[in-house]
């Protein structure tokens, strides 16, 4: 009797992940970032009275996405380098980087490092609420797992820098390349794919505005890493170490930022992804309403 309800759980096991596999590969074509932009309504968010306009979080009107031809391969380096080692390893879930990540986390009694792949990461941001929980972690694995059988590498990494968010309302590779250094991804120095690179695991703590040297010291851990994998000569590295930072005045968004208040919209930008994930907060067509008061 005991063998036959083994046997019976193991049928009932295998025939659950059959069917939630295939429900979820049926999902795939959604997940593209074209179709998503198309689905996108931008989100604005108003001043204490509901008249002012402080900014725009853009939808599909002004998100740009790029082919993977035209953002430049030190950019793809640098947030494989910081990011995710071993993306090239794994396929979508990477068991090595997860029992890393609690080995530091146990040994420090607080989390210090994730074990997110590129690839989950870009499921969590595009697709997936942000809201932490053991369930979605599984959709989220799920989810990647599926998307590594079917789509290449260089398109999964190219979906996730046209999706994640670099702070002061960069959302995808392009839009922040022209905000901080204002031009296309295309042509991308190592600092600046270095310092693009250090920003998605925390937009706020990274800011180049806000924290102009925590992101210069962020920036050159990257271009160590670039380095030490083999990226970057030893000239490119030295020499990238003393290029200049954005200037703060220079950082803006053309166009989606009003003069007003410009400091305390970013930060309830940041709030808004911290709390509903980049693709919400950008093209999930929020009004919100501030705290702020003119007077």
């Amino acid at each position: 009797l005991l063998t036959l309800l083994a046997v019976l759980f193991l049928l009932g096991l295998v025939a659950f992940a059959f069917g939630l596999v295939t429900a979820i590969a049926g999902q795939i074509p959604q997940y593209d970032p074209a179709h998503q932009r198309s689905l996108e309504v931008n989100s604005v968010i108003y001043d204490s009275t509901g008249q002012r306009v402080l900014a725009v979080l853009r939808g599909k009107e002004s998100r740009t996405i790029l082919p993977s031809n035209r953002i430049s391969p030190l950019v793809k380096q640098a947030i494989v380098a910081i990011e995710d080692q071993r993306f090239y390893e794994h396929r979508g879930v990477d068991l090595k980087g997860i029992a890393r990540a609690v080995w530091a986390d146990v040994r420090s009694q607080r989390v210090v490092e994730g074990g997110s792949t590129i690839t989950q990461q870009f499921v969590k941001n595009a697709i997936v609420s942000s809201q932490p929980s053991l369930t979605r972690k599984l959709k989220e694995a799920a989810l990647a797992w599926q998307l590594e059988q079917r789509w290449s590498k260089d398109k999964i990494l190219t979906a996730y820098l046209n999706t994640v968010y670099f702070g002061n309302g960069a959302y995808g590779v392009e839009q922040a390349s022209k905000v901080y250094f204002h031009h296309s991804a295309q042509f991308m120095k190592p600092a600046e794919a270095a310092l693009l690179a250090g920003i998605p695991e925390d937009p706020s703590a990274w800011d180049p505005v806000a924290h102009p040297r925590a992101a210069e010291g962020r920036r050159n851990l990257v271009l160590q890493l670039l380095y030490q994998q083999g990226y970057l000569t030893a000239h490119q590295y030295t020499t990238s170490l003393t290029y200049p930072m954005p200037k703060p005045e220079s950082v803006s968004l053309p166009g989606t930022q009003g003069k007003f208040a410009p400091y305390f919209a970013n930060y309830v930008k940041d709030q808004l992804v911290q709390q509903y994930g980049p693709k919400t907060a950008f093209g999930g067509g929020l009004k919100v309403t501030t705290t702020l008061d003119k007077n």
